[in-house]
């Protein structure tokens, strides 16, 4: 807006004024601000010139209609029922990270560029001198996600697509990691000790404020017969993740992983480019586990800590758990990741199962359960142990019940406050879950009474929604329209089967302009795969 100023924190958007600097029109965002617009005035109303002004228009790349790795057989293609890309990932680790490089190299460098650096972190300088060495001093690698790496740095240099980063040096494989673990990389390295929710830059510059995803979980009496006949139904909202260019819904992507290594199993998980760990998925056991942000305690971080995507993946993939597996065996199966301080999340978490239900006498069996935890340790929340009370059912924000809390003290969760996000979030969907229980047919939760809940927790920050029915092995999921306020649960969902994914093959169509244009890099396999991990970590 040639001679005016626009003071303190305005939407992003375009603004139109009058000779006296007055606002008349406005297209504008509803949920993005901008720091002060200063063009051609200062603040006591005095022109001045404005010379050697330098702009950089940082646009990110669009997605691939479609892509393909022949030698592996992974592919990808945007899906006809929903604003997102399905990747099909199938061979050994390596291969499954060299194809996730080659066919989203420019994806994954905007996420490393623009979203890791820019919208998360906002500073190089902590980047650099915190985060980094925070990162290579506290974190352990599983040999799967280790592979996955190497095999992605691999894929996206034979990709020849630009992997400078604003580091004035190519992305190395601390990058990814940082790229896989950005919440938790955040929590933990602001002065060299976890900060909770809310960090501070060396820029002093407030990062992103605290996660608001939402769960619930329903099975046996507590569904609709009709429907889903009492199996499980799981919902979630993920939320908080608001990049200003719009990556985390533009570039949605549905991963489907077909694992060739003994003893793995076929996974589907949601997230974005770049991503070799998981946050939402389910197997072809049925078993779906999901994370929430939790509350991270004061003090210094762990040594030799997983990353808690990286202990999800590990999960989901080991077949040798069963579907029906007690919450006391998953509980040491998530330990068996443990750091140096006892526990298997370098922040605070709340890992959501849900299981095909199944009726049993064993009372030490449920179809759903959560584990809250951080890195000194957990505790597994059963049904009914706290509101909503219904033995088939549990809901879940990010603050804990039971692991160093108490449903008596709801605002004091492991050793700081429990985010006033969370707690309405968790009062309205637990009010309307205890509302439904007092109808003469009792809960009968199907789809639509999900949709509905998401939709009560939702608040303009949901990227997308998912709802898993594991004993259908079905799901429908939705993706936030990226103009305005993001509201996941309130947009179009649409319906896929677990078998139709794992069981789907290339489209005939992708031939051959597509595949030889990623085939022609394939005798870059074998000398790729002599690839060692940047010893940055």
């Amino acid at each position: 807006v040639s001679g005016c100023i626009l003071y303190g924190s305005q939407f992003l958007g375009v603004y139109y004024m009058d000779e006296d600097c007055n606002v008349v029109e406005a297209v504008a965002g509803g949920s993005i601000c901008a720091s002060v617009i200063q063009v051609g005035r200062d603040p006591d109303g005095a022109s001045y010139p404005i010379n050697d002004v330098n702009v950089i228009l940082k646009s990110p790349h669009l997605m691939p209609k479609e892509a393909s790795d022949p030698i592996t057989g992974s592919y990808l293609h945007r899906s006809s029922r929903l604003k997102a890309t399905i990747v099909h990932l199938q061979g050994t680790a390596y291969e499954r990270g060299y194809a996730h490089g080659l066919m989203l190299a420019p994806q994954i460098m905007d996420m490393v560029n623009l979203f890791l650096l820019e919208d998360r972190v906002q500073s190089l300088a902590f980047y650099q001198e915190e985060m980094i060495p925070t990162l290579g001093a506290q974190v352990r690698l599983t040999p799967q996600l280790e592979d996955g790496i190497k095999g992605m740095l691999a894929g996206m240099r034979a990709s020849n697509h630009s992997l400078l980063t604003p580091l004035a040096r190519e992305v190395e494989a601390v990058d990814l990691v940082a790229l896989n673990s950005y919440e938790t990389a955040l929590a933990t390295t602001a002065g060299g000790s976890s900060a909770g929710a809310e960090v501070q830059g060396m820029a002093g510059v407030a990062g992103p404020g605290p996660s608001s995803c939402s769960q619930f979980v329903f099975w046996g009496d507590a569904v609709s017969q009709e429907e889903l006949r009492g199996g499980t139904i799981a919902g979630r909202n993920m939320d908080g993740e608001n990049d200003l260019r719009k990556l985390t819904v533009n570039n949605f992507v549905i991963f489907v992983e077909k694992p060739s290594e003994d003893g793995l199993q076929p996974i589907v998980h949601f997230m974005w480019p770049g991503f070799l760990t998981v946050s939402s998925g389910f197997n072809a056991q049925g078993r779906y586990l999901m994370e929430n942000s939790g509350c991270n305690p004061p003090g210094r971080p762990s040594m030799f800590m997983p990353l808690k995507r990286d202990v999800i993946h590990h999960l989901l993939l080991n077949s040798s758990l069963p579907a029906d597996i007690s919450p006391g065996d998953m509980e040491q199966a998530i330990l068996d990741y443990r750091g140096q301080e006892g526990g298997s999340c370098s922040d605070g978490c709340l890992f959501v199962h849900a299981l095909p239900y199944q009726a049993s006498s064993d009372p030490n069996l449920t179809a759903g359960f959560v584990y809250e935890g951080d890195r000194y340790g957990g505790m597994m929340r059963r049904p009914n142990e706290v509101a909503p009370h219904t033995s088939q059912g549990i809901m879940v924000t990010n603050h804990y019940f039971k692991y160093h809390a108490s449903e008596l003290d709801p605002l004091h969760c492991n050793g700081i406050e429990a985010s006033f996000s969370s707690l309405a979030r968790y009062f309205t969907g637990s009010s309307k879950v205890a509302a439904w229980t007092r109808l003469p047919g009792g809960l009968g939760v199907g789809s639509r009474e999900m949709k509905e809940l998401l939709q009560s927790v939702d608040h303009g920050t949901t990227e997308h929604s998912v709802i898993f029915k594991p004993n259908d092995m079905s799901f429908e999921v939705a993706v936030a329209s990226p103009n305005g306020l993001w509201d996941a649960a309130y947009d179009h969902w649409a319906s896929f089967t677990f078998e139709e994914l794992i069981h789907a093959e290339p489209d005939q169509s992708l031939g051959s302009q597509q595949s030889l244009l990623v085939g022609r890099r394939a005798n870059n396999r074998i000398s790729n795969r002599k690839h060692t991990l940047v010893k940055a970590l």
